[in-house]
């Protein structure tokens, strides 16, 4: 526990097993439960998330970043109070975990994104993840009209009681920016960045950059419509 809040990690991981041991040995020791949630894996994932004392779950039905996290918020142990995400490649830095937690109780905000821009380490990410990611946070502001650092980072932080509030469907990528969207959106939370350091990842990746990118433009309009029609 941390502050008398129960904390949970949850990691959606797809061919992770070498990453998944660097993002474990970051974990402080105060995390009550790791929700690591296996989509499609074809190495020792799985079994990883057991030897480092996991809840471990399986998404084998629907392949996607999307997918795997409805899965794992899902799981969650019904104590949690608050829930952090981070992807399983060791990039994202969970030993800087206590000053979000800070932020977040003592501030009393429901939702923390980590912003990794500007880039504490500039080699860290790629040219063209880069330029993805400033063109797509481009185009979340121009269509929500709040302005976000860093719209594609995929460490959160927040209550758990805020999912209720919450309505992401996307089984891919475009699941990030959606969550975000909502949340930045809803009146009802209390919605801030926070600015964090960033790593190389551990492990090759397995995003198709120009795809992916196309794919989270096109869902952020679709995304924007939705909100702005939904029946109060």
């Amino acid at each position: 526990m941390y502050k008398d809040k129960t904390i949970t990690v949850v990691i959606p991981c797809h061919n992770e097993e070498m990453g998944l041991k660097a993002t474990y040995q970051m974990l402080p020791k105060f995390i009550d439960h790791i929700v690591v949630v296996d989509n499609f894996s074809t190495d020792r994932t799985f079994a990883v998330a057991g030897e480092i004392g996991a809840i471990a779950v399986k998404e084998n039905e629907k392949k996607g970043y999307g997918y795997a996290y409805q899965k794992g918020f899902s799981s969650l142990p019904t104590n949690t109070d608050i829930v952090v995400t981070c992807d399983g490649d060791g990039t994202y830095p969970m030993d800087e975990l206590t000053k979000i937690l800070d932020f977040i109780i003592d501030e009393n905000f429901d939702f923390i994104s980590c912003s990794r821009f500007p880039l504490k380490d500039k080699q860290a990410m790629r040219l063209a993840n880069k330029i993805g990611n400033w063109g797509l946070t481009f185009w979340f502001l121009i269509l929500t009209g709040h302005y976000l650092a860093d719209s594609q980072s995929g460490m959160w932080v927040f209550k758990k009681d805020v999912l209720i509030k919450l309505h992401p469907y996307s089984g891919g990528m475009p699941f990030s920016e959606e969550i975000k969207m909502e949340a930045i959106l809803n009146s009802q939370i209390k919605f801030r960045e926070f600015h964090i350091g960033y790593k190389d990842r551990v492990g090759q990746t397995t995003l198709n950059k120009l795809k992916d990118g196309w794919d989270n433009l096109i869902f952020l309009f679709k995304k924007r419509y939705e909100i702005r029609h939904r029946v109060k």
